[in-house]
């Protein structure tokens, strides 16, 4: 039993026996002596629990959650609380969470900077377990002023992706017991897929962007994402030389999933070498002596390949388009859905179909314009077989067509 000493001058002490067998005080300064019978309840609980080796109940636990520091500490000192059982930041949590997670470097600058937000608006100090629901929609609230990097509002597909992270990393606190319940849980988050920012990149433009650059080394990289559908610069810098299959027979690429590489039997994939790509990949391979090693040795940073790249837009006369290197990407897979089956193309790409259809496909103005072509087209196949129709139907149907007909953004 704990027992509650007063002191001169309205102090109180409570004396109990701890779990070991040693007779242990816990100071607790000027109070009443009903608030020092609640805490002398909460003592004997607490040295129960150590005795009983068992989990402390839920009312306990939040007592402990929203204890004041200067009487945790007295507590932890009495041997009560244990160091682990001190509630985490918001920094301290993103970090766990980063640390048991076998994620790419750039999503965990993404992880990072989402934090940042979090620690911005709730402050470096701030206890997950004190975060409330109302609070954390205010937070979200604030994201709509809030300004990217170069200075514009955030889109709303990147709050949505704020919004995803911050519910995912709360859900995984609850689940490691070090809060109760969410306060994100209830927040809604819109699709972070921004519709505005695809855009299909014709084969002819691409060329001639290519045109520009003389040197077989530049050629085949930026080729490797129009026309191979790679990652940039991740998968393109784990490429070697072993990976590469020229001959006739085979024409591949084994390319190291560096984003899924985490999960079981996501480690890599096989990319066919296709027409397009073949003759840049060719004319690199004879500029080069050695084939060990790194297909590129010396490739620079992501932001030192863009700024290439858009010198070799204002050469050819090109207006850059969003995202740059993603949206060849997503033209590759755009190109190779409208010849090859949906899956074949996602496994090709290294991403599910699901992914594919929501962030990968691109409308394109020609098949608006095939649409409201002269002719019947519905009910009655006017062109090839019927097999070619329900091909060309499967492999439209994730196809939204756009409102006003043209390319995602148009082409330059």
């Amino acid at each position: 039993m704990a027992s509650i000493c007063k002191d001169p001058g309205g102090s109180h002490r409570i004396c109990f026996m701890a779990a070991d067998g040693q007779r242990r005080t816990i100071w607790l300064g000027v109070c009443s002596l009903t608030a020092a019978r609640q805490v002398a309840n909460r003592v004997e609980q607490l040295v129960s629990d150590q005795k009983l080796g068992v989990r402390h109940d839920t009312n306990l636990t939040q007592w402990l959650r929203s204890c004041p520091p200067p009487l945790k500490s007295k507590l932890r000192k009495a041997g009560l609380v244990e160091e682990s059982a001190e509630p985490l930041t918001i920094t301290q949590l993103f970090e766990r969470r980063l640390a048991s997670s076998l994620i790419a470097d750039a999503s965990a600058a993404v992880q990072r900077r989402i934090a940042a937000s979090l620690v911005e608006y709730f402050g470096s100090a701030m206890q997950i377990d004190r975060i409330r629901a109302a609070e954390a929609e205010r937070w979200q609230a604030s994201l709509r002023d809030a300004k990217c990097a170069r200075g514009r509002p955030l889109a709303r597909s990147t709050i949505g992706k704020y919004t995803s992270t911050a519910r995912g990393t709360f859900n995984r606190a609850v689940r490691w017991g070090l809060i109760d319940s969410n306060p994100f849980a209830g927040l809604k988050s819109d699709s972070q897929v921004n519709a505005a920012r695809q855009h299909y990149v014709p084969t002819t433009v691409f060329r001639s962007v290519l045109a520009t650059e003389q040197d077989p080394k530049w050629q085949a990289v930026f080729s490797l994402l129009r026309f191979g559908g790679l990652r940039c610069p991740s998968e393109v810098r784990a490429l070697r030389w072993s990976d590469v299959d020229l001959a006739p027979d085979k024409l591949q690429l084994t390319v190291r999933n560096v984003k899924t590489e985490r999960y079981a039997g996501r480690e890599q994939r096989i990319v066919p070498i296709v027409p397009e790509l073949r003759p840049t990949l060719d004319r690199y391979a004879k500029t080069v002596r050695s084939k060990e090693g790194l297909l590129f040795p010396d490739l620079p940073s992501a932001v030192n390949l863009r700024q290439r790249f858009l010198r070799m837009l204002a050469k050819a006369g090109v207006k850059p388009w969003p995202k740059i290197f993603q949206n060849l990407r997503a033209s590759f897979a755009t190109d190779m859905v409208e010849r090859f089956p949906t899956h074949t193309v996602a496994s090709w790409c290294g991403h599910s179909v699901t992914i594919q259809q929501k962030a990968y496909m691109i409308s394109r103005d020609s098949h608006f314009k095939a649409a409201t072509a002269g002719g019947s087209i519905l009910g009655s196949p006017s062109r090839g077989s019927a097999s070619d129709i329900a091909a060309t139907a499967q492999n439209s149907a994730p196809h939204p067509i756009a409102p006003n007909g043209a390319d995602s953004q148009g082409h330059p």
